[in-house]
């Protein structure tokens, strides 16, 4: 009898472990997640492994914005045209809701409608510290009460030199703070004819010239005034072609190691100076210094910049990952636009003693803005000044003077065109036919 009344027990005890073992493979309804927010980011191929790793931290930290990788050597350049950096940039503007790009004239940017004004997020967001960027950096991107891109990074002009011509000669190396005096007597004392050693070469053609004229005093070129005809400006590229007419430390345009082959004389170490950028790969050889300086103590450099497209419906998404790329190491060769990193000792740690004095003599000489940015009226002027009329004056055959006023009248021309014609709208988006490969997956 007292085992069939333990049955029902057992029954009600079986049937509660059948129920709550049911319970526990029902599905449980939980608060769904927020949608990601997808931001495209454009960038060249050179750049995309370096940000492909930093989209993966990014996303790390902002689990609900996935950034999206374009390459924008994949956009079909054949289709369009672009004949002029402006063309180029407002494609980009119009492909990707973030952008790398050379920095910009901010008027350009604030009269042409193609970039989102980032004042109120600089303005809002206390991490991100303006003045922790080497000075007058912010300022490259401010106009009309607006702040139209961000820096990236800094890319100077450097010269490289052979350290091995200077031991061999007892030469000291060059050190930052050097005068034009004597990069002078260093070119003379290393320039030997009878072997085709020469003091100094160009690679790229007369491209340093520029560098030349800005050290010596040159008036800054504006979007209102050109500056091509400024007296200082005449008489630094004076003193430029006389590195080759008179003192014969440089190639003339006509030698066999003219600027177009000057890389051959380097690699046959018959070179002793030449420009460069950190970009480069040296061998341990080769050691870098500033800019010789004269008038004026300033380098001559190129700044990538971030932007964030007009058309984008993400702003603050888009924000906040170029906020995040602004404390991240730079790709190599690009030194880092906030002191904070310059300084820190994974980057210090990175480079050797001249390296790094090199860089901070640099950094804490940049030039307020004398280019302005890239626009088409002065693009095209100062690639005709170098092509055409440097190797002119190289030559004797023109005056300086001359020249300038030459590219000072393209200039004003160029401007005044531009002017007439008003800014251009941004382009279709490309069709994915057109965009070999849209979107490059973050590697694992």
């Amino acid at each position: 009898m007292k085992m069939q009344k333990a049955w029902p027990a057992r029954r009600l005890i079986l049937s509660l472990l059948v129920l709550i073992t049911a319970c526990q493979q029902l599905p449980i309804e939980s608060t769904p997640a927020a949608p990601a927010i997808s931001l495209t980011f454009m960038a060249l191929s050179s750049n995309v492994a370096h940000y492909e790793q930093l989209a993966k931290q990014f996303t790390a930290q902002h689990p609900t914005i996935q950034v999206q990788m374009l390459d924008s050597e994949t956009l079909d350049l054949a289709s369009q045209t672009y004949n002029t950096p402006e063309s180029l940039f407002r494609t980009l503007a119009a492909n990707a809701d973030v952008f790398l790009f050379d920095r910009m004239a901010p008027e350009v940017l604030s009269q042409g409608g193609y970039v989102h004004d980032l004042s109120s997020h600089v303005a809002q967001d206390a991490a991100f510290d303006t003045d922790d960027f080497y000075p007058d950096l912010p300022s490259r991107y401010e106009v009309d009460g607006g702040t139209w891109g961000v820096p990236a990074g800094v890319i100077p002009r450097v010269i490289y030199y052979d350290r091995t011509l200077f031991d061999a000669a007892g030469v000291a190396y060059p050190e930052p703070g050097w005068t034009w005096d004597e990069f002078l007597l260093v070119a003379q004392h290393l320039t030997r004819s009878e072997i085709e050693q020469w003091g100094f070469v160009e690679r790229y053609g007369y491209t340093s010239a520029g560098a030349f004229l800005l050290q010596h005093g040159a008036t800054r070129t504006s979007l209102g005034d050109p500056g091509f005809d400024d007296p200082f400006a005449a008489e630094a590229l004076a003193w430029y072609a006389a590195l080759s007419t008179q003192h014969r430390v440089m190639p003339g345009p006509d030698a066999s190691d003219a600027p177009e082959n000057g890389q051959g004389a380097i690699d046959q170490g018959r070179a002793a100076l030449w420009v460069g950028d950190p970009r480069e790969l040296v061998g341990s050889s080769v050691g870098v210094a500033p800019l010789p300086r004269e008038k004026r103590d300033a380098a001559q450099e190129s700044v990538p910049s971030y932007y964030v497209s007009a058309r984008t419906a993400h702003a603050a998404a888009a924000w906040q990952w170029i906020a995040f790329l602004t404390h991240q190491m730079p790709e190599r060769g690009v030194l880092p636009a906030r002191r904070s990193l310059f300084e820190s000792p994974a980057y210090q740690g990175a480079l050797d003693a001249e390296t790094a004095a090199t860089y901070r003599y640099i950094l804490d000489h940049l030039a307020d803005a004398p280019w302005p940015g890239h626009v088409d009226w002065f693009d095209a002027a100062y690639r005709w000044l170098v092509g055409t009329g440097v190797p002119e004056v190289v030559r004797g055959t023109r005056d300086p003077t001359a020249v300038l006023g030459e590219t000072q009248g393209q200039a004003l021309a160029l401007m005044q065109q531009g002017a007439a014609s008003g800014a251009e709208p941004l382009p279709e988006v490309m069709s994915p036919t057109s965009i070999r490969t849209q979107v490059c997956p973050l590697r694992s």
